[in-house]
């Protein structure tokens, strides 16, 4: 028979057992959020300024951008044109305040990384956490490689937007501020006139 003194000496052990199990979930990673991302919302607003289209053949497309609050990307979201390049590189690059090339990722081959599925659809892959500070001028940028057509360069832009990204101006959106844009590579520059469309996920 079990003494209420052996009783509770059970359930010390039984807690501390299960003790190391709680901190590994408490360890875990929040879930990447990739629906509603801080760029959706920025590219909805300025839907109605311009075309949604994929165009400019140029290897590599890119945005700046100024988070509004702390946050951590953990994907990557886009789209192949119908003829899909061998493979993309992604990168992000801290322009201002630790400058660097934060975030190098290749995706081979891309048409299965990013499917051409068309406008308004996009695929997202998870990438190394990289964490952004609110108020620091970050870079993305989609570059092609492994390509022999120039239509395997051209990806998903937002027309229109150099009233919104030449001079002093930007595109204010509730939790980042797209402040540049610049597509190069095979031809170009082309700046401040399009918004490319390449996501990502936070948490």
């Amino acid at each position: 028979m079990s003494t209420p003194t052996s009783r509770a000496m059970m359930v010390l052990l039984a807690s501390l057992a299960a003790a190391p199990a709680c901190r590994a979930d408490a360890s875990a990673p929040p879930p990447c959020l990739i629906s509603g991302t801080p760029f959706q919302a920025a590219y909805a607003q300025q839907l109605s300024f311009g075309s949604d289209i994929e165009t400019y053949d140029l290897e590599t497309h890119s945005y700046r951008f100024i988070p509004r609050i702390n946050m951590t990307v953990c994907s990557v979201g886009y789209t192949s044109p119908a003829t899909p390049p061998g493979r993309y590189r992604f990168q992000i690059r801290d322009i201002n305040c630790s400058p660097g090339v934060l975030l190098s990722v290749v995706f081979n081959p891309a048409s299965l990384a990013f499917p051409p599925l068309g406008i308004p659809n996009t695929t997202h892959q998870l990438v190394t956490p990289t964490p952004l500070s609110a108020g620091c001028t970050y870079e993305i940028r989609r570059t092609a490689l492994n390509y022999s057509l120039t239509n395997q360069l051209i990806g998903r832009v937002l027309t229109g937007q150099a009233p919104y990204l030449s001079g002093p101006n930007s595109i204010n959106a509730p939790l980042m501020t797209i402040v540049s844009s610049k597509l190069f590579g095979g031809g170009g520059p082309v700046k401040d006139q399009v918004l490319p469309h390449i996501d990502f996920g936070t948490y």
